[in-house]
């Protein structure tokens, strides 16, 4: 009867070790893709900045892309 009292109680530490791994994973996880998209949304906006200042200002910009997309 010991044996079988051991043998669950390394059952239950193993599950307990599995799910701690599989949630610091899922952690990893979504930090990653997080971090990926804060990466994604700083370069658009270093993008739309470029532009901004390439094309002399918001107004002009939004006139250059009209005029681009319209075909005029």
């Amino acid at each position: 009867m010991k044996d079988t009292a051991l043998t669950r109680q390394r059952t239950d530490v193993q599950a307990r070790e599995n799910t701690s791994v599989e949630a610091e994973v899922s952690k990893l996880a979504a930090i990653s893709i997080a971090a990926f998209g804060a990466v994604i949304g700083l370069w658009s906006l270093a993008c739309l900045a470029s532009a901004m200042i390439q094309a002399g200002g918001p107004l002009q910009l939004a006139a250059s892309w009209f005029k681009a997309v319209s075909g005029v």
